[in-house]
């Protein structure tokens, strides 16, 4: 009867805590004006990051930046004299996983062809400067392509990416990761305040491993009866 009950308590144990989600999340803030020219930025996920599994179940990545019209500073656009068009269709982001395959986040018109599978060119051009700008990128976001055109505060939004983060779903989270920053033309510069990249994956917890010496003590009391 014990042997019943302890069985019993084990498949509890296993059914209800048999995993859960781990976000393992590593930022870069190193400052840099972009105008005309392009930029990787480097994120390392180093395996002891990962408490057990690696494999990503889910992926994120939030953006801090400002498109000025004059010039920029570490603390965002600075005012100058005239009408503010900061060009925002020269943006260009993309997110490089260890394993070389890139997924755009927003496309511009021009620039680096290895980001060029569409265009892009409708990012609030002529609504005054992005200073500070934040947004989330997930899957799960609305469309940032579509409907941004008539969303006046993008700040703290989450949108959609050009391309689909679950491309990195299923491959292992560590390693090196890049994102591409670009402004495809002179003046109007872009400035990188700071990026967060958020690594998903499925941990086993405690209780499973509990239910898992359970049934090896069970096996033991079987074969010791």
């Amino acid at each position: 009867m014990k042997y019943k009950n302890l069985l019993v308590l084990a498949v509890m144990l296993m059914g209800s805590f048999s995993s859960f989600a781990a976000v393992v999340s590593v930022t870069n803030n190193e400052f840099e004006i972009i105008d005309g020219s392009n930029s990787l930025k480097s994120f390392v996920f180093d395996d002891s990051l990962f408490q057990g599994s690696n494999i990503i179940t889910d992926i994120s990545l939030s953006v801090t930046f400002s498109k000025c019209t004059f010039e920029v500073s570490e603390t965002g656009c600075i005012a100058g004299g005239g009408q503010s068009l900061p060009f925002n269709n020269e943006i260009g982001l993309a997110l490089i996983g260890p394993n070389g395959e890139s997924v755009s986040l927003i496309e511009n018109v021009g620039g680096d062809e290895r980001f060029e599978t569409g265009v892009f060119s409708t990012f609030i051009t002529g609504r005054g400067d992005f200073s500070f700008v934040n947004i989330l990128f997930s899957d799960a976001g609305q469309d940032l392509f579509n409907d941004l055109a008539s969303v006046i505060d993008v700040n703290s939004n989450v949108f959609a990416p050009e391309g689909f983060l679950s491309d990195f779903i299923g491959i292992s989270g560590a390693g090196s990761w890049q994102l591409f920053v670009e402004d495809d033309s002179n003046f109007d510069p872009l400035a990188f305040h700071s990026a967060t990249l958020n690594i998903t994956t499925a941990q086993v917890s405690a209780p499973a491993v509990f239910g898992i010496f359970a049934f090896a003590a069970l096996g033991l009391l079987a074969r010791r009866k």
